[in-house]
């Protein structure tokens, strides 16, 4: 019902599903477990900034980046 409603930027129901159960079980956090093996580094403030940078330069005032944008 939800994906009738906002199209492709929406959760599918196994995913709605699977957030419900952990919610219900008394998760109380929306951040991501933490994972093992190597830490991220796509997120470091440097990278971030870079990226902001780049889309504040090339996306036009008032416009928004999105999956269809993109394709």
């Amino acid at each position: 019902m939800l994906q009738r409603a906002y199209g492709e930027d929406c959760l599918s129901r196994t995913p709605c599903h699977e957030w419900y159960q952990r919610f219900e079980s008394g998760r109380t956090s929306i951040e991501d477990d933490p994972k093992s093996g190597r830490p991220s580094t796509s997120m470091d403030g440097d990278r971030v900034e870079k990226v902001l940078a780049v889309i504040h330069k090339n996306v036009p005032r008032g416009e928004t980046v999105n999956k269809k944008s993109s394709t």
